[in-house]
Formats: C-alpha cells, sequence, structure tokens
C-alpha cells in the first residue's frame, strides 16, 4: 500500500506567518506537512508519494520516495497513482498535524482487514470536543449522531479507475455543509428522505455506494479524532499549538 500525502498548493498568506502553503504552517521547529510525513514514516507503507507545487522545497520532498507537482488535486493524486505499482492507496491530506504513528498502524490495520474497495474514515462530535473542545468543525448528522469526515481515504486502484468522475465533487465538498447535496443527486429521494429525517446510517451509504458503483465502500468510526483535525483557519492553527504546549 503507498500512501498519497496531499501536500497543498499556494493558497493565500496567512498574516505573520511567512507562508502561502498551509501546510507548510510551522508547529514548533517543523512544519504541519512534516509532521504528517514522520508519522507514516517506518509504519508500514510502500512508499510515501508527496503531491505539492513550487511553495514546497527540496528538503521536504527529499523526505518522501516519489513529489508529484501539480495545482490540481485530483491531477495530482491521478499523477500519483499512475505513478504507482501499488494496487493500494491511503490518499491524506497534509494538514493534520496531530496524527501519530500508532494511529497510522491503526489505520492500516482497518485497511488490511477490511477488504473494502473504498474506505471512508469518520469521527464522532463527542469523541472530537471531549478531546479537543476548543476546536470549532462542520459536522454531518448520521442517525442520532454527528460525525466528522476525517482527512483520509483508502482507495484501491479497481475503485480509482470505476469512481474517478464521482470522486472529485467528493473531495472539493469534504468540508461543505451542503456535502449532503452531492450525495443526494447520486442517491435519489430515499437518502434525502433519511437524511432530513435524522435516520441516516453509514451503512444506508454503504449499500447505495454499491448499487451504484457494484464496489465495496465502508464506512469506518476511528477512535483518534485527529484524523479530522485540520488546519484551515488561524484559530485551527493557535488550537493546535495549544494542544502541543507551544507558544503562537
Amino acid at each position: 500500500m503507498d500512501v498519497i500525502i496531499l501536500g497543498g498548493r499556494r493558497d493565500y498568506p496567512w498574516p505573520g506567518e511567512g507562508v502561502e502553503n498551509k501546510t507548510l504552517l510551522r508547529i514548533g521547529s517543523t512544519t504541519i506537512l512534516e509532521r504528517v510525513i514522520s508519522a507514516f514514516k517506518g509504519v508500514g507503507p510502500n512508499r510515501i508519494i508527496l503531491t505539492g507545487d513550487d511553495t514546497i522545497g527540496q528538503d521536504i520532498r527529499n523526505q518522501v520516495d516519489i513529489f508529484i507537482e501539480g495545482n490540481e488535486i485530483w491531477d495530482k493524486i491521478e499523477k500519483a497513482i499512475n505513478s504507482s505499482k501499488s494496487d493500494e492507496f491511503l490518499v491524506c491530506s497534509g494538514d493534520i498535524p496531530l496524527i501519530e504513528g500508532e494511529m497510522v498502524e491503526l489505520l492500516f490495520k482497518y485497511c488490511r482487514e477490511s477488504k473494502a474497495d473504498l474506505i471512508a474514515f469518520f469521527s464522532l462530535k463527542d469523541t472530537v470536543e471531549e478531546k479537543y473542545p476548543f476546536f470549532s468543525k462542520t459536522y454531518f448528522p448520521i442517525k442520532d449522531r454527528r460525525i466528522k469526515i476525517g482527512n483520509l481515504l483508502f482507495i484501491n486502484r479497481r475503485a480509482y479507475q470505476s469512481i474517478r468522475e464521482m470522486m472529485v465533487p467528493l473531495i472539493k465538498g469534504r468540508k461543505s455543509r451542503f456535502l449532503p447535496l452531492f450525495y443526494f443527486q447520486l442517491a435519489g429521494f430515499k437518502l434525502a428522505f433519511k437524511y432530513f429525517t435524522r435516520s441516516l446510517s453509514i451503512k444506508d451509504l454503504e449499500v447505495r455506494f454499491f448499487g451504484l458503483t457494484s464496489l465495496e465502500g465502508k464506512g469506518i468510526l476511528f477512535p483518534y479524532p485527529e484524523i479530522a483535525l485540520d488546519v484551515d483557519r488561524m484559530k485551527d492553527l493557535v488550537a493546535v499549538r495549544r494542544v502541543l504546549g507551544l507558544s503562537n
């Protein structure tokens, strides 16, 4: 299994931080991106493939096996998959600085044991807020609970070839409050009704995914909320530094 780490791109300047790519924000003596790379090193992937643009220096590129340069996120994922000989991939956002090696080991364990073609990871809102009450995130309603979609996705080559057209809006909208609308377009009235009546389950989504693609998709509630805590705003960066006992 190869790991594809999405290293971001030039976006907008972070006042006082001196970077234009959020994955290069500093957490103590290192960057967010380097923390993510370090979590995966030595744990089990065949290779680490990093995607990004010219904001990522050679010092970071040298820390991975392959560097894929580009701008659009899906184009970079596609190039990364095409550059690999593996049939299985764990795609990970490069802006989740609290991920650690033990979490990665568990992710790989779930991927190996599930036998699914595609796996999305989730964290419960209660789990996130109990451990990290000062983070403010967007949650998705599932029955009587609310979940945070993690910044990780397992996909095999067979699934990639079959659903590449579906993946673009899913990736672009993964943090949006309107992500359910994308599901409704694919799933129709039944899932829409379940969503609005708060009776929609992860199993409902898995069954519908199989009906649309003949692929086995699985949603896994992951015990570590750190996979759902990315850095999108300055207050996220402040929160991460607070967790790690660092000054701003």
